[in-house]
């Protein structure tokens, strides 16, 4: 998949016919016995197909690997990018230690030599940045993944007229939903300067005119203690993507703004605890699992790690509720304080 991607071989096929190997070997510059090679066995998996001896036409499957298609930018992330990080992880755990909790010492520290946290990594590169973007959009606005799951996921009227944060919430998209499901609701949005100053401009914000009174935009850093009461605090996929000791610290940073009675929602992805079933969809979440491992030294939780974590973080805090929404990949978790 690498070799068809790097040296963008669907582009040279044409969408409605067939070309032989020789002459798309000269397009792509490649050497036509090689190319034979990569495309028989792709033709395995239905990439490709030869209509005829020794000529190439492409299938539903290769379609999807053409130039500005979301899923060539998925298949370099993974062919391009993500191979150093899995060729490499065994030598992190060897220089770092078996369960290093640290950001900076991962399959992408060691496979690319880079000091910092995976969000420094990404946009250090604007390739591979563009790649990335592309493949988390398109995770993003699968069905199971919307954001309208939000307004089933948790009875927001229980809030009344109160305030929530959504710590960790970029430009708003998740705030706009609970402020549509609960009108009587104050949405407040905390995230780094740079997100704020993009949620506030209109020219990108993702804030709709007549919500923008009861959804505002504050900087915060989620590991310093928090300093806006409200009622209940949101994360949504935040705490995911850091390993337990660091997690329980954000959680561990709302203590001196919580009261009793006030909220912690998580929408995020809880695991399976065995036994495993050998399932599609269980194989997609243990690979993506897999892909947190690399990136941030970090996993995703069943829900007894996620009660144990909040725990961690403020023992006030007691489980109260778990519900998935139809068709969400994600629950709601709700904590109350006590």
């Amino acid at each position: 998949m690498r070799y068809i991607s790097h040296f963008k071989i669907p582009d040279a096929v044409p969408d409605h016919g067939e070309i032989d190997y020789q002459s798309l070997a000269k397009v792509c510059n490649v050497d036509p016995s090689q190319l034979k090679q990569n495309l028989r066995f792709a033709m395995t998996n239905r990439i490709f197909c030869e209509p005829r001896p020794n000529y190439v036409a492409h299938t539903i499957a290769s379609l999807e690997l053409k130039e500005k298609n979301p899923m060539r930018s998925f298949v370099q992330w993974l062919t391009e990018d993500c191979a150093p990080m899995v060729a490499h992880q065994i030598d992190a755990i060897e220089k770092w230690g078996h369960g290093s909790p640290e950001p900076n010492e991962t399959a992408v520290n060691y496979a690319y030599n880079f000091d910092g946290p995976f969000y420094q990594f990404i946009p250090a590169d604007p390739v591979r940045e563009k790649r990335f973007g592309v493949t988390i959009r398109q995770v993003s606005q699968q069905p199971a993944s919307s954001v309208k799951h939000i307004q089933a996921g948790f009875n927001w009227d229980l809030l009344g007229s109160g305030t929530v944060i959504d710590v960790g919430g970029h430009i708003g998209y998740c705030a706009v939903a609970i402020a549509q499901a609960a009108p009587k609701l104050k949405l407040i949005v905390q995230d780094r300067p740079d997100v704020v100053a993009m949620a506030k401009d209109p020219k990108t914000t993702a804030v709709p005119e007549e919500l923008r009174g009861r959804v505002t935009f504050e900087v915060h850093d989620f590991f310093q203690p928090q300093k806006t009461s409200a009622d209940a605090y949101f994360f949504r996929k935040t705490l995911l993507n850091h390993s337990d000791k660091y997690a329980a610290r954000i959680i561990g940073a709302l203590s001196p703004a919580l009261q009793r009675g006030n909220r912690l929602l998580i929408m995020d992805y809880i695991q399976t605890d065995g036994p495993i079933p050998d399932t599609a969809f269980e194989r997609y979440y243990r690979a993506v699992d897999l892909q947190m491992l690399l990136y941030y030294n970090c996993r995703y939780r069943t829900l007894n790690e996620w009660k144990e974590l909040v725990t961690a973080g403020d023992s006030r805090l007691v489980f109260e509720s778990a519900y998935t929404p139809p068709g969400s990949c994600m629950p709601i978790l709700s904590f109350i304080v006590q």
